[in-house]
């Protein structure tokens, strides 16, 4: 069942994974240093590999994760400077805001196994601490 809901004052559009129009967002951290670049070659990678994937680099990335968040995006996959270090990317869960660390070379089969095995998200990757 399709469901609007909020979380902390957001609006989230909680579409089942596999129903959702747009499987991932790929988005740079910032719009510099190297970082779009890097987007785009992961953006491109999963195009290749058969996912509906959204890119934006416009504006602030909180304001950009609420956009997909709002349109019933399950994935968003930011690029950062910890990429261009070891290439891997943070993933972040629609519904429960947790990330993971996932190596490049992994993530199409990583994206597969989370939308269509409905595999969690902690279970392909290394945990994000974040800031509260």
């Amino acid at each position: 069942e399709y469901a609007i809901r909020k979380k902390n004052g957001r609006v989230i559009l909680a579409l089942p994974r596999r129903v959702a129009p747009i499987h991932a967002h790929v988005l740079p951290l910032v719009s510099k240093n190297g970082l779009p670049e890097k987007a785009q070659e992961v953006y491109r990678l999963l195009l290749r590999a058969g996912f509906e994937v959204e890119y934006d680099e416009s504006g602030r990335i909180g304001r950009r994760y609420v956009r997909a968040d709002e349109i019933g995006t399950p994935l968003c996959i930011t690029i950062d400077y910890q990429t261009l270090e070891d290439n891997t990317v943070t993933l972040r869960d629609r519904d429960t805001w947790e990330q993971v660390r996932v190596p490049i070379d992994r993530l199409p089969n990583s994206i597969r196994r989370f939308i269509y095995e409905d595999v969690p998200l902690h279970s392909l990757g290394e945990p994000v601490k974040t800031i509260k």
